[in-house]
């Protein structure tokens, strides 16, 4: 497999889509770690903005269902 190139030009390519998935488990774990910094509960943030993004695909779906 060829290199997948990265958005970061530091970083360079990166090797297989496990690498890539890597780098993007990390963003989240560092995410949810910072949510937590600011003395909140990352599972109810992550809970209430997944709950937007459902509502709101539904709402692609059905427009007159209206979550």
């Amino acid at each position: 497999m060829r290199g997948l190139p990265h958005d970061v030009p530091r970083k360079g390519v990166t090797r297989t889509q496990e690498d890539v998935a890597a780098e993007l488990a990390d963003v989240a774990f560092t995410a949810l770690v910072a949510i937590e910094g600011l003395g909140l509960d990352a599972r109810t943030v992550l809970d209430r903005y997944a709950a937007k993004v459902q509502d709101r695909v539904a709402d692609q779906v059905d427009p007159g269902a209206g979550g």
